[in-house]
């Protein structure tokens, strides 16, 4: 058993991010615009999966960046009645060694995000539920102004058990 300084150090050691393998590069970037369909938001949550693979230190974060991805994009689907119209959703990803950033944003009028759920009483209600994960599972959740944008952070230095 280790004491005195060594056994600090040991216990202080920064957590390792993952190092892509090779011929995978350090940062993803990609935009996408597709139809404001279950079938085409489907395909882009299973491709964007497909994309984080490589670069999530665990399932853990994967399956919790995914149900926030999943959240959102139900989100701005019920909340918008364009789906029929041909209306188009854009949905960004930025990934790199230390985080992954999502950005989607709807055609929709927003909703009034500054009365969002916040406790888990609240979030009880049909309305909000998704909301209030979203924030569980991710380390930053920022809206537009008007409300028909969502970004969101998750950190891999921040990565739960």
């Amino acid at each position: 058993m280790r004491s005195g300084l060594g056994a600090m150090r040991s216990a202080h050691r920064r957590v390792r991010r993952p190092v892509p393998p090779p011929g995978i590069p350090s940062r993803l970037s990609r935009r996408w615009t597709v139809p404001l369909t279950i079938s085409a938001l489907w395909a882009l949550i299973c491709r964007i999966e497909h994309d984080l693979q490589a670069y999530a230190p665990s399932q853990t974060a994967r399956e919790d960046i995914i149900l926030g991805l999943v959240e959102a994009m139900s989100n701005a689907h019920s909340g918008s009645q364009h789906a029929q119209s041909g209306q188009r959703i854009v949905v960004g990803l930025d990934v790199s060694r230390r985080s992954v950033r999502l950005v989607i944003k709807d055609p929709g009028q927003g909703f009034p995000f500054r009365q969002r759920p916040v406790t888990l009483v609240q979030a009880e209600r049909e309305e909000g539920r998704g909301l209030f994960l979203i924030e569980r599972v991710m380390d930053r959740v920022t809206w537009s102004e008007s409300g028909n944008a969502i970004r969101m952070e998750r950190h891999w230095h921040c990565d739960r058990p």
